[in-house]
């Protein structure tokens, strides 16, 4: 009787003794993959604070955003009314040959962009093209960059962000990472990215404040049915001849109109469609391949119009010069041209007064 209990005994001990190892081994398991996770998979919201200990904020007073980065690097900030860009480096450029990145070099480059209201974000992003190869980019998605809602596209470097201010405008982040720079340069660009934030409030709306276009002037063509807002300290001279009909608008300088030319307003006939309109637009200047030109479609007054840009380096001015057109009707067409006197913003906003007065 004795030894057969002592026989179940052993058995029990036998039996117990795998199951006791199986429930260790699942729970240094269990600890271990859950430890992998936090470190490698859970997904961080924020960056952490010990990680930008010591670094410097920048403050875009013009434009109204800021952003931290690593004390050592350098910031050339070009950014302007009339030029880009603001640019952020991981090195000197002054003391670097040639302008692509050496591996462990990085450059950000933040701009301004402007787009018409009429069109969505993502699709004004798909529509940009890198330079004169008219190529797009292949991919276009949605991103949160420190909780602003954009879309990134991959036309150039390790891809452009668009942040939005407001439905007409916004800040373009491109990276410029050296594909053998490694992740660590990633994560800090990526931290840079993640303490990004407007400073001022966006202005949602379509046209500007009322309080911005206070005291502006109001230029009233009866014959074609349309008026527009220019800024004071801007005197027109008009010009009639057969083929068109033309108003500028000259910086007045010490109570006389000076040479510098801000802005043209042309009537152009026998332009029946929006296609004949951006085919004239395109060649008016010159025959000759314009850098960065661009012809895309925009709302004016209402009305379905196209806009063509291009980059100018004339008479000391670097940015982009505009000319956004809209059909008239009877064979009748306005065009609205931003010249190297004047600014971006100014532009923009003059455009958004412009309405058709029958």
């Amino acid at each position: 009787m004795q030894n057969h209990f002592n026989k179940i005994q052993c058995r029990q001990k036998g039996f117990i003794l795998p199951i006791v190892i199986v429930v260790v081994i699942v729970a240094i398991l269990g600890a271990g993959g859950y430890f992998a996770y936090k470190q490698y998979v859970a997904p961080k919201s924020e960056t952490p604070a010990d990680q930008i200990a010591g670094w410097k904020t920048y403050n875009e007073t013009d434009f109204g955003f800021s952003f931290k980065y690593p004390a050592t690097w350098i910031i050339d900030d070009g950014l302007t009314l009339n030029t880009c860009c603001l640019d952020i480096f991981n090195y000197d450029p002054s003391k670097k040959q040639g302008q692509f990145q050496e591996k462990g070099e990085v450059k950000i480059q933040i701009a301004n962009y402007k787009k018409s209201v009429s069109s969505g974000l993502k699709e004004f992003v798909s529509s940009q093209t890198y330079m004169e190869s008219n190529t797009k980019a292949t991919s276009v998605q949605e991103v949160d960059i420190a909780g602003i809602n954009g879309i990134k596209s991959n036309l150039i470097g390790d891809g452009i962000y668009y942040l939005p201010r407001s439905s007409t405008e916004g800040i373009s982040i491109t990276i410029f990472n050296h594909p053998e720079s490694g992740e660590t340069l990633k994560e800090t660009v990526s931290q840079i990215l993640s303490t990004f934030k407007f400073t001022t409030p966006a202005d949602q709306t379509a046209g500007p404040a009322l309080s911005e276009v206070e005291g502006w002037k109001t230029y009233t063509n009866t014959q074609y049915g349309f008026e527009i807002k220019i800024p004071p300290i801007y005197s027109l001279r008009e010009q009639n001849n057969k083929v068109s009909d033309y108003v500028r608008f000259y910086r007045v300088d010490g109570g006389q109109p000076a040479s510098s030319l801000a802005y043209l307003i042309g009537i152009k006939e026998r332009i029946n469609s929006l296609d004949d309109l951006g085919k004239f637009m395109q060649t008016t200047d010159t025959t000759l391949p314009l850098p960065g030109a661009k012809l895309e479609d925009t709302v004016l007054g209402g009305r379905k119009a196209v806009q063509f840009s291009h980059i100018s380096y004339a008479g000391g001015y670097t940015g982009t010069v505009y000319n956004t057109g809209v059909l008239l009707g009877d064979g009748f067409a306005v065009i609205i041209s931003m010249q190297e006197n004047a600014t971006e913003q100014e532009y923009f906003k003059m455009l958004s007064t412009f309405k058709f007065t029958k």
